[in-house]
């Protein structure tokens, strides 16, 4: 019997990867088991984990396998269905947000924010489409400085959409290195490319990995997606149909039939449903306070 103890006792010491060692990203990720690394955990100089991050994106690859690889579609029309109170006026409305897209081989945050993992200590931050297809059009972003200290969970930048603010949430704690200059001129590039030209910030993060283990990778985000897509939906409807709706789905800027529901309500009733679900979303971390 003792015998036995003893051996289970060392069993229970024996470690697949030691306690004290860095771990790869796409360990971290549950992609694979273990893996010896020879590049000091230089992420985006690694040819496995750019394998795993661009999927088939060389050029002789055709281009709808090269689609299905890169991103991940997503049809909303079920949760519009759930929330449109058969009225065709709603449906219209929301048809612009039928469709949303991933892009795989990304993390994903609650507050829909999206984490490129480049090395073992820097990753890129931008917004997803969640946030590119419901945030009207974006009048300015206003960035934190080169070399701010940000923390996860507070707000990183800010959407300025006619006079209103809206900030991202940062997904991350660390250290801000860059930023792109190309979409703080031209912030159009957020709702065109949110995944590409469109992203906003680097930073420099001592615990990359703990923080990557927390948030949702690739297709593991589709849940994340759906919930704050439907919340979104439900509470536009009921905006639009209950007792302190507007009189017909018209502009509140001009009494022409409205095309989005940023018109139907106006900029400021519309973003303050829109700052409510990111709320719900970002709860998810630890002592998350309300957006300002």
């Amino acid at each position: 019997m003792r015998h036995g103890a003893d051996t289970q006792a060392k069993s229970e010491r024996v470690f697949l990867v030691p306690p004290a060692e860095a771990k790869c990203v796409l360990m971290t990720a549950g992609l694979i088991s273990y893996r010896l690394c020879n590049r000091s955990y230089d992420c985006e100089h690694c040819p496995l984990y750019q394998a795993f991050r661009e999927g088939c994106v060389a050029e002789q690859c055709p281009e709808d396998v090269r689609e299905r690889s890169l991103y991940l579609h997503l049809n909303l029309g079920r949760e519009i269905a759930r929330v449109g109170y058969d009225d065709p006026r709603l449906a219209t409305l929301l048809k612009p947000y039928e469709r949303m897209t991933l892009r795989r081989r990304l993390f994903y945050a609650p507050g829909h924010a999206w984490v490129d993992v480049r090395t073992l200590t820097q990753a890129r931050v931008g917004a997803d489409d969640f946030l590119a297809l419901t945030l009207p059009q974006v009048d300015a972003i206003i960035p934190p400085a080169e070399g701010q200290t940000v923390k996860q969970g507070e707000p990183l930048v800010g959407f300025v959409v006619r006079g209103e603010w809206l900030p991202l949430v940062s997904p991350l704690s660390g250290t801000v290195i860059k930023i792109n200059a190309k979409v703080l001129t031209n912030p159009s590039l957020l709702h065109r490319d949110p995944y590409g030209e469109g992203w906003l910030v680097e930073i420099q993060s001592s615990d990359l990995a703990a923080v990557a283990r927390e948030l949702r990778y690739d297709e593991d985000s589709v849940a994340l997606f759906r919930q704050d897509a439907e919340a979104l939906f439900s509470e536009i409807a009921d905006a639009l149909v209950g007792p302190e709706a507007p009189v017909g789905v018209v502009s509140q800027d001009g009494g022409q039939p409205a095309a989005t529901p940023a018109e139907a309500l106006g900029t400021r009733r519309y973003t303050g449903i829109l700052k409510r679900i990111l709320e719900r979303s970002i709860r998810r971390f630890k002592g998350q306070a309300k957006l300002t």
